[in-house]
């Protein structure tokens, strides 16, 4: 019998795994996933891996991710394998070693299994969805030196995943809601919110830029609209309705100038 040509073969193949994952994202993609340090030993993977860290597994088969860096693109699961193929086209697979209504474990590598906690699945409306593409494209690296105007639109785009966050969370009376590992220049407070000094700017923050120039630029512009800005706060003693009304104010601020 003639034997099939070995791209045909490998067509085949691909093919039958993509079945196969599609097959299982029903009752794998579950709620939206976050890093949870408490159930482990601290490590060197908690400079990788913090409080913030998550993993949104879309029923449709979309994912997106932040560890040591934000991703996206497109999963499947293979028996105990998760396929993670993100933008750049690299493919990363990790072990499913526990999958529980409360608890996911990963097993990054062979020294590492992450624990992951269950949170809320956000809105499908990628608009107001924190984890989306469009509210996260703040986290990505710019390659090049940035103009002005883009390094104001992407101070835009992080104030507006802030509101989303905010948002998500007072929808969903998510009480742990972290809001002091998030790479900003925003520094949270009970009664309200302020700037971190440039000094002090977190590595994740300054990474998001070009180069310490941008950096600064992008600094200067933030300062800018806060002395010129005297938030409103409304009358309520909704926490996250206070905060979310401040983001407003300051994105309203950014965007007229």
């Amino acid at each position: 019998m003639r034997q099939q040509p070995s791209y045909i073969r490998l067509f085949a193949f691909l093919i039958a795994l993509t079945g196969l994952g599609a097959c299982h994202r029903d009752h794998f993609s579950g709620p939206l996933w976050f890093y949870s340090p408490s159930r482990v030993h601290h490590s060197r993977w908690d400079t990788v891996l913090d409080r913030v860290s998550f993993i949104d597994l879309e029923p449709d088969g979309r994912f997106t991710r932040y560890f040591d860096r934000f991703e996206y693109g497109k999963w499947s699961l293979v028996d105990d394998r998760l396929f993670l193929t993100a933008q750049d086209s690299l493919t990363y697979v990790c072990v499913v070693t526990v999958k529980t209504d409360d608890d996911l474990r990963l097993r990054l590598s062979a020294q590492k299994i992450a624990h992951f906690e269950p949170r809320p699945r956000p809105s499908r409306d990628s608009a107001t969805n924190p984890f989306s593409v469009c509210n996260n494209r703040w986290r990505i690296p710019a390659a090049r030196k940035e103009s002005v105007a883009e390094i104001r639109e992407r101070l835009l785009n992080h104030l507006h995943f802030w509101e989303a966050y905010l948002q998500w969370g007072d929808d969903n009376n998510v009480g742990s809601l972290d809001v002091t590992d998030i790479p900003s220049p925003l520094k949270m407070h009970g009664n309200g919110f302020g700037l971190v000094r440039y000094e002090f700017l977190s590595p994740r923050w300054r990474a998001c830029f070009f180069s310490d120039a941008d950096c600064h630029t992008g600094d200067s512009l933030i300062r800018q609209v806060f002395k010129r800005t005297d938030i409103k706060w409304p009358d309520t003693n909704d926490e996250g309705k206070k905060f979310i009304s401040g983001i407003q104010q300051l994105e309203a601020a950014l965007q007229s100038e």
